[in-house]
């Protein structure tokens, strides 16, 4: 179920990015360089509506600009769309003003989108390293425990491994790659005492230096007592 919902998560804000990307304005469209007894130009028409030729003389003296095509990132930078439209219309007026195929506009879409999905996955699966110890309740080292990992990834990359303690209760992890981290310590004969240890590690955050950081000389201490 966790996996299910970062995955929505995760695929929301890729759409939204999309989206984003689609449709932001063009860096030079807030700054005018005309000279202010210029003549202004009517607003830009609506799909289906009728084009008219600008008969004065600055409209005929002005440079045509051509629809652009893709940028050198593989984006669209054209002015805003009209507010209020669905996806689909605004997908459709893109491709107007583009001047291409409304099914060429939607190839070019999915490859951005794909695109977006690999830069997600190459930021969100992080390098997974962990360093660990197990000990009694006194803080006697305890050999031969067992320390279950179960590891998750984006988009539903999921696995688990187990190791054993060495004689100074000491076990590490490294060479694999994914967000969340769960770590679990058992032995027979004793028990992990609820809320003492720390389970749960986050190697992906989107603040900067936010994910867990280890540190093979300060290991996770997985503190067991023995049963009653």
């Amino acid at each position: 179920m966790k996996t299910r919902i970062l995955l929505i998560l995760l695929i929301t804000a890729a759409l939204t990015l999309l989206v984003a990307r689609l449709i932001r304005p063009t860096p030079n469209a807030a700054h005018d360089d005309r000279p202010s007894n210029a003549v202004s130009e009517p607003p830009s028409p609506m799909l289906g509506s009728e084009v008219r030729p600008q008969t004065t003389a600055t409209a005929r003296n002005r440079p045509t600009q051509e629809p652009s095509a893709l940028d050198a990132h593989g984006s669209w930078a054209g002015e805003p769309l009209p507010p209020g439209s669905t996806l689909q219309e605004q997908l459709e007026e893109l491709a107007r003003r583009r001047g291409v195929p409304l099914n060429v506009l939607t190839q070019q879409a999915l490859v951005q989108l794909s695109n977006i999905w690999q830069e997600m996955r190459q930021t969100v699966n992080q390098r997974i390293e962990f360093y660990g110890k197990a000990v009694d309740e006194t803080g006697i080292p305890l050999a031969g425990a067992h320390a279950e990992f179960s590891c998750q990834g984006y988009p539903e990359d999921y696995w688990t491994t187990n190791l054993l303690t060495a004689s100074g209760g000491s076990f590490a992890l490294t060479g694999a790659t994914g967000t969340l981290l769960y770590v679990h310590v058992a032995l027979d004969g004793y028990e992990e005492v609820a809320g003492t240890n720390q389970n749960k590690f986050t190697y992906y955050s989107p603040l900067p230096g936010g994910g867990f950081k280890p540190d093979p000389n300060h290991p996770v201490v997985f503190r067991l007592r023995k049963k009653q």
